[in-house]
Order: structure tokens, then sequence, then C-alpha cells
């Protein structure tokens, strides 16, 4: 079984309404949803550069795959995220991937537990 990576998606990236909507269709990042597989995990997140803090709004898995949109299923959450020094520069970029130690140190496998006791399919229409 192939080991499971967590994305951080900069909510500036996308429209707030993608993650309140009913229908959330993620169409770009186009280089971020061409990439996404079915069951990915996305962590979507804003950098506060003042406090060296990432904040996590949103977390959310990917449900459906088509072409060029992906449908997310996301939760609402309030975490915040320190990295360290060598880690910051990732959140400046629109979408990184977690590496191993920083995301079993921001515990995001107990996250996504927490938020997604089951999984809630929902195929893009």
């Amino acid at each position: 079984m192939a080991k499971q990576e967590y994305w951080c998606l900069l909510a500036d990236a996308i429209p707030e309404s993608t993650v309140v909507s009913d229908n959330p269709i993620l169409t770009s990042p186009v280089e971020f949803v061409m990439a996404r597989r079915k069951g990915d995990l996305i962590v979507l997140g804003r950098w506060d550069d003042t406090n060296n803090v990432g904040h996590v709004s949103a977390l959310g898995i990917v449900t459906d795959v088509k072409r060029l949109a992906i449908h997310v299923d996301w939760r609402t959450v309030s975490v915040p995220l320190e990295p360290e020094p060598r880690g910051r520069q990732n959140w400046r970029k629109e979408f990184f991937c977690f590496s191993d130690r920083p995301a079993e140190r921001y515990q995001l496998a107990r996250h996504f537990a927490e938020h997604f006791p089951t999984p809630s399919p929902k195929p893009i229409a």
C-alpha cells in the first residue's frame, strides 16, 4: 500500500466559495488539480508571516477526479501549524506536499481521522 501524502493548498489560490459550496469542485490551480487522485488529502491553509504560523481552515479528501476538475469533501477546522524555519518557505507556494516528519509532528493523520470518521464520496455530476 502506498504511503499517504498530505497536500497543503493555500486558501488564496482558490475561491472561498469552493469550500463552503454544496458542490465543491476545484478547477485550479491547474497543476495541482491535474496531479490529484481520488483519496488524496488536502490541508487548506493560510500563512501568517507575522507569527510564522500556518492557519489551517479546512481539511479535504478528493472524492472524484475528472479531466480538469476534482471534487473535494471539505471539513471546516481551525488548526495552527508551526513549521520549523526550513519548512516556512513552502507556505509561500500555492501548494506543496508535506514531508513525512512534519506530517507526523502536526498529527495530520489524527486530524483527518477525527473529521472524516467514515468516507462520504460524492461524484462530480
